[in-house]
């Protein structure tokens, strides 16, 4: 078991810095066009969603522990987008961040009141937005008929994150979300 728990913590870490190679692109082209709105906020709700579903059902503290430096790299993908590139659609984009943090508020006391449903709720949200979060860069990638500005470093991060922590949904038999997370990322990842 302590090869499993260096794994965990390591498939953590992979986690969170699998962003930096997309942050830092971005810094170096001075703009955030190469990476799709809708990866953004879905990476965003996903990571919120797997905070919250890892603080309520217990899940071992690697999973938690990755979580906020996760949701703050994502923060920073969101600044960029809002610094670097002027868009026609600029207020609505941030209104609709504005909303969902609001709405993320209003599900801690619930959390607190009723652990275990909101847990596994949010375990679900958390898999629809790992989900669907490719599914929008794809398409952006396949209008524009151009990769510029999205990095390949995140992609093979991603991948070798989502394999190991196949193995560990394996070993440690954890909740069904989690398995059908790591399962498709897997799958989206290895195409």
């Amino acid at each position: 078991f302590p090869v499993t728990i260096q794994m965990r913590c390591f498939k953590s870490i992979i986690f969170v810095f699998a962003l930096v190679p997309l942050i830092v692109k971005n810094y170096r082209l001075k703009t955030s066009r190469g990476v799709s709105d809708g990866l953004t906020f879905s990476l965003l709700n996903g990571f919120i969603g797997l905070t919250i579903y890892s603080a309520c059902l217990n899940l071992p503290y690697a999973y938690s522990v990755g979580t906020v430096p996760q949701i703050l790299m994502v923060c920073v993908l969101i600044w960029q987008r809002f610094s670097y590139d002027s868009f026609l659609h600029r207020r609505r984009l941030a209104l609709i961040y504005f909303l969902n943090l609001l709405l993320v508020f209003c599900v801690v006391p619930l959390a607190y009141a009723w652990p275990k449903v909101v847990g596994h709720v949010c375990g679900w949200v958390m898999f629809f937005f790992f989900f669907i979060n490719r599914i929008p860069q794809m398409i952006k990638i396949q209008r524009e008929r151009s990769v510029y500005g999205f990095s390949y470093g995140f992609a093979l991060l991603l991948g070798l994150a989502a394999a190991m922590e196949f193995v560990l949904v394996l070993v440690y038999d954890l909740p069904l979300q989690t398995m059908a997370t790591a399962i498709w990322a897997n799958i989206v990842t290895g195409k």
